[in-house]
């Protein structure tokens, strides 16, 4: 029950919507702290330690920060923040996959996702329409597949047009600690590697 009883043509409607369902998404446990979330505030306000930490002028969210005990699954429907330039979840208890409707967030300069349990392959090809992603941190968690030096992602690293590419940093669990394993990540263009 929504205090706020926006109209169809409200402008931050699915924004709104989109948030309530990261929530819904993320509380099988308690989160630890109260950010207001779910509040009859307009949801840039939505926040305390964390939370939604900024917006642009429009009230569009621009960074959501939340080390909150999050359990669950991150939604689809997170790709409707197009607006959206910091996404940080890391060290919570997240797991499934990760949606590839993360390539449509073209305006993410950081993705932290470390310390997580999520798994199955890295979207990379969808990753790589990320045109402004400079940080991208996916260590210990339990992906598997390939990051290809060819492949869209690490173009953005290697990308001719800008000096260095826009990707600096991508962390990943490329590494392992016995010789006679393979590491669950190939990847060819990470920063660094950490045992998986």
């Amino acid at each position: 029950n929504d205090g706020l009883k926006l109209d169809h043509r409200a402008p931050n409607l699915i924004q709104r919507y989109v948030l309530v369902v990261l929530f819904c998404s993320t509380t099988e446990l308690q989160w630890h702290r109260d950010l207001q979330w779910l509040t009859d505030a307009h949801e840039c306000e939505w926040k305390a330690e964390g939370g939604i930490r900024s917006c642009s002028e429009n009230r569009e969210v621009t960074d959501i920060s939340l080390w909150n005990n999050l359990k669950g699954t991150i939604p689809t429907e997170i790709g409707h923040l197009t607006k959206l330039q910091v996404l940080y979840l890391a060290r919570n208890q997240l797991y499934g996959t990760l949606p590839t409707e993360i390539g449509q967030l073209t305006d993410l300069t950081y993705l932290g996702l470390q310390h997580n349990r999520l798994s199955g392959e890295i979207p990379a090809e969808y990753m790589g329409k990320m045109v402004k992603l400079r940080t991208v941190y996916l260590e210990k968690n339990d992906f598997t597949g390939t990051i290809r030096r060819i492949g869209p992602l690490c173009q953005l690293k290697f990308d001719a047009v800008a000096p260095r590419g826009v990707l600096r940093e991508i962390n990943s669990d490329c590494k392992t600690l016995v010789s006679w394993r393979q590491p669950e990540i190939s990847c060819g263009c990470c920063t660094n590697c950490f045992p998986a």
